[in-house]
């Protein structure tokens, strides 16, 4: 078989040497050599004139030695598979360790940063085991607890050998690992557009409601500060319009889908409308929260009472 052949051409004559074989008959014509070879199943026959015998041997040495790189190359190709295979086999060990260990979170469902935890997980389908820890369950001032979060709150997660603390970052962390959930924004702009309300609802309105939620649940009636619920009513009532307005334009918090940032807000919603006051009409900040609480996974979550 020529070079020519080898590149789909038609040669002149095609060149080769014999490893075996026979010459033609016919003495006035140029003898011709043929060579059969077998493999197992590659079945290789080779017929040239003797005449190019010496054109064809040069080229045999050129296939011999690509044949060596060949086989020099495929070797390594081999061994780097299974050098992948293994690779895969621990991988595909270390997730199943880690999609069996299930996830762990301390603290009390009376919470409202533990509920946060709780609706995303659920929400995400994914199961968790919940240990009540803070308040009258104490244990959040013990040496363990503390070894995990320092600074004896709730709610902690345990994810395997990762301990994660403050709430809105538990939210972000689960919607994170957790991408099939749709919960966690892939467009750059929508996830910080969803970010942006989490950190509005941790340093602005929970700071503008909390102090009424303490006052009718955390404080004897006798001792109530009427003053200090009247205030944060009056600073709680702007951003409650701000929400209704925004969602006016638009399904979601952070636009067309569900995401992360709905359910800091939800669980914020849960506790005021929960609250013993006279609470405005807000159509779509209502039409949003219904939604969410009538959805199988808030259960547990924004369908608590209040204690």
């Amino acid at each position: 078989m020529s070079k020519a052949q080898i590149r789909g051409e038609r040669p002149a004559a095609p060149p080769c040497v014999p490893t075996s074989g026979h010459a033609g008959a016919t003495p006035t014509a140029d003898p011709l050599i043929q060579v059969e070879l077998r493999r197992g199943a590659l079945h290789l026959n080779l017929q040239w004139p003797a005449s190019e015998a010496q054109d064809c041997t040069a080229w045999l040495r050129e296939v011999s030695a690509a044949l060596v790189d060949l086989a020099y190359t495929t070797h390594r190709c081999l061994v780097q598979c299974a050098d992948m295979d293994r690779e895969l086999v621990r991988y595909d060990a270390r997730k199943a360790r880690q999609d069996h260990a299930m996830l762990k979170l301390w603290g009390r469902i009376s919470s409202i940063n533990v509920r946060k935890v709780v609706l995303t997980a659920q929400l995400l389908e994914v199961p968790f085991e919940r240990i009540d820890a803070g308040a009258t369950f104490g244990i959040t001032n013990t040496p363990e607890y503390l070894a995990r979060n320092p600074n004896a709150l709730v709610p902690t997660l345990e994810d395997d050998d990762f301990v994660l603390w403050e709430s809105n970052a538990i939210v972000r962390y689960l919607s994170a690992k957790y991408p099939q959930g749709g919960l966690y924004p892939q467009d750059l702009r929508t996830r910080f557009d969803a970010e942006r309300w989490m950190d509005w609802q941790q340093t602005t309105l929970n700071g503008a409601g909390r102090e009424a939620f303490l006052q009718f649940f955390r404080t004897p009636e006798d001792k109530r500060n009427l003053r200090a619920i009247a205030a944060s009513e009056a600073a709680t009532k702007p951003m409650l319009a701000l929400l209704d307005a925004h969602l006016a334009q638009r399904p979601y918090m952070a636009g067309e889908r569900l995401t992360m940032a709905d359910i800091p807000i939800a669980c914020e919603m849960h506790r005021w409308w929960g609250l013993p006051l006279h609470h405005a009409e807000h159509p779509h900040l209502r039409r949003w929260y219904d939604g969410l609480r009538l959805r199988p996974a808030a259960r547990g979550a924004l369908d608590v009472a209040l204690t």
